[in-house]
C-alpha cells in the first residue's frame, strides 16, 4: 500500500535528498528551487508517496491563482 503525505517544511531534507538520489531530478523539482519565490506567489500542494516506510515518489504541486480560476 501507498501512503500519500502532504509536504510540510520539516521534511525540506528528505525530499531533497530524494530528489538528488534519483536518476531523473532536476533543480526544478528540488526545494531551494520552489522556495525560491515569493511566499504569496503560490500555495504549495506537494505530495510524499511512501510505501513500505521509505520514500517511492514525489509530487510537486503549488496552487495559483489565473484569471479567477484556482489553477494547481
Amino acid at each position: 500500500m501507498i501512503e500519500v503525505i502532504k509536504f510540510k517544511n520539516n521534511m525540506e531534507n528528505d525530499w531533497d535528498n530524494f530528489v538528488n538520489d534519483s536518476n531523473n531530478g532536476t533543480m526544478f523539482q528540488e526545494r531551494k528551487f520552489i522556495n525560491y519565490h515569493p511566499k504569496d506567489k503560490f500555495k504549495d500542494h506537494s505530495l510524499f508517496f511512501v510505501g513500505k516506510g521509505k520514500i517511492v515518489g514525489l509530487l510537486p504541486a503549488v496552487e495559483y491563482n489565473e484569471a479567477g480560476m484556482k489553477i494547481l
